[in-house]
């Protein structure tokens, strides 16, 4: 099969592997789709090292159907579709016991230890299939949408914890997928006003099709001088920075009313 190898920061081989066979305790799947993570892009750079191995197919937001199971799996049936979360905990740590099994001390994750969804098959080890990473969605979900599950689900926890209210003011800095993820779960959650930063064009004009209330260009722009503009000087109710950058935490703060836990 075709799969896409990680040789090392700043090389990615397309190349003919073997196809996957399994155990008796294992599913294999045929990918339907894989999106690309940032996560994935900052691998190739070689600014994330930790934890990942060399000759690994990347790729861990996958969806597909599986294609065959052990025969002691139970519940996988051949055809059926099926989305992956992509950490395998142990099941045994501190953290595991806590039910805190994505803080797991001896995770083994996919597209980073554990070959992942850039490649035709992907094989669901045992330990996978017993923790119960591999997901069974109605039929009626095509691939492309189901391998936005992961991200999706990353969005929903954040959202949770947000606390995000009806009638509240919610501003989002960052307007890529998961900015416009966070955006419509905010409108969903009967936010009155939803403000999104963004300094691309073509990102705010999609963030405005998508329901946000104002958009705003921070690079030609005072984004604080907005939010106070909405809110009658007092800052958001919520503030979600969909950016990997730091300092943005910062400026979010300033931009958020006081008195949120």
């Amino acid at each position: 099969m075709l799969a896409a190898v990680f040789r090392g920061p700043g090389e990615l081989e397309v190349a003919e592997v073997p196809t996957p066979e399994i155990g008796p305790d294992e599913v294999l799947v045929k990918v339907g789709a894989n999106t690309v993570c940032g996560t994935d892009l900052r691998i190739l750079r070689g600014e994330k090292t930790k934890g990942i191995d060399r000759n690994v197919v990347i790729g861990h937001e996958m969806a597909g159907h599986v294609a065959e199971a052990g025969r002691n799996v139970r519940g996988y049936e051949v055809g059926a579709p099926v989305a992956m979360a992509p950490v395998i905990p142990c099941r045994r740590c501190y953290f595991c016991r806590r039910d805190l099994e994505n803080m797991c001390a001896n995770a083994r994750i996919v597209g980073y230890v554990v070959d992942g969804g850039l490649g035709e098959y992907v094989r669901v080890p045992a330990d996978a299939v017993e923790a119960g990473n591999l997901f069974v969605a109605g039929k009626d979900l095509p691939s492309e949408a189901l391998a936005l599950a992961e991200p999706l689900s990353c969005c929903v926890n954040g959202h949770r914890r947000s606390g995000t209210r009806l009638d509240d003011t919610v501003l989002i800095i960052g307007s890529g997928p998961i900015g416009l993820f966070h955006l419509q779960l905010s409108l969903l959650a009967g936010a009155r006003t939803v403000i999104v930063s963004e300094t691309s064009e073509d990102r705010r004009k999609t963030a405005s099709e998508f329901g946000a209330s104002v958009t705003v260009d921070p690079a030609n722009e005072d984004l604080s001088a907005v939010v106070a503009e909405h809110t009658d000087g007092l800052g958001v109710d919520v503030s979600v920075i969909c950016i990997g950058v730091p300092a943005l935490v910062n400026d979010a703060l300033k931009m958020t009313r006081k008195g949120e836990p």
